[in-house]
Formats: structure tokens, sequence, C-alpha cells
């Protein structure tokens, strides 16, 4: 759980987030990389299909996380999109099947699931993993400013 020093020193980031942002060349607030210079990822996290990834400036994804593109969409464009400010605490798991948006200064808790899609579970006597997903086409959005503390 957060404690009070811990919000502060996430107010603190946001302000600073945001005044960096104001202060910007225009060529580094509209980038469309994938990754920025001030986006943090922790080398043990695991992430795969980062090219369906995009990422804001002053992401933090803190250690063990896993971001998976679960199924290769034909529509183009990001199916995970982490915008400016997030904070992904550890262990997290965001799985996308079609489209995951984490919206600016949004705060995700240790050890919290995002996923669009669950896997199909119809006959018992095949294994899960052979089954597929139950959906393409579901979308998930956490808007801005939310802080998650489950």
């Amino acid at each position: 759980m957060l404690d009070d020093n811990d919000i502060q020193k996430y107010l603190a980031m946001i302000n600073k987030s945001k005044s960096d942002h104001l202060n910007a060349a225009p060529e580094a607030s509209s980038s469309n990389s994938i990754a920025t210079a001030k986006t943090v990822i922790d080398p043990t996290c695991d992430i795969r299909g980062i090219n369906r990834m995009k990422f804001g400036n002053n992401v933090v994804i803190q250690k063990d996380c896993w971001l998976n593109i679960a199924f290769n969409s034909p529509i183009p464009g990001p199916m995970i999109v982490i915008d400016e400010g997030a904070n992904i605490g550890r262990r997290c798991t965001i799985s996308a099947a079609n489209k995951i948006i984490i919206g600016k200064f949004v705060l995700i808790a240790p050890n919290v699931f995002i996923a669009d899609t669950h896997h199909e579970y119809q006959k018992i006597g095949i294994p899960i993993m052979h089954q597929g997903i139950t959906t393409h086409d579901d979308q998930v959005t956490i808007g801005e400013g939310i802080v998650d503390r489950h």
C-alpha cells in the first residue's frame, strides 16, 4: 500500500513530468517512437511484441513486468499504449489481443494483471493453451491520473 511519502514522491514526479513536457522541444513532445530517452523499463521485464507498443515520455515500468502481445492483430497501430508519466508497478502483466491504453500519470500497483481477452475453456480434454482466446475486439482503457492501489 502507498504511504504519504510515496504519494508525495509520485506527485513530485508528476509535477516534474508536466514541467518537462511544457519545456520540451516540439520534436520531443510529438515523437511517435516506441521509447523515449526518459522512459525507464527495468531490464528484468519480459516484453514481447514491442513493435506493437507505444510508450510516452517519463514512463516507468518496474522490475519483473510482462508486456505481451497475445495475438498479432491485422489492424495497424499500437496494441499497448502507455502514456506520459505512467508508472507500472513490479510484477505486473499487461497482455493485449486488441488494445490496452493506460492514460497519462496512471499509477498501477504491483502484481496487477490487465488483459483485454481470456483463454477459451470449452473442451475439458484439450489443454487451455490450445483452445485460443475468447475475443479479438475487447479493449481496456485506464483513464488519465488513475491510481490503482489493489
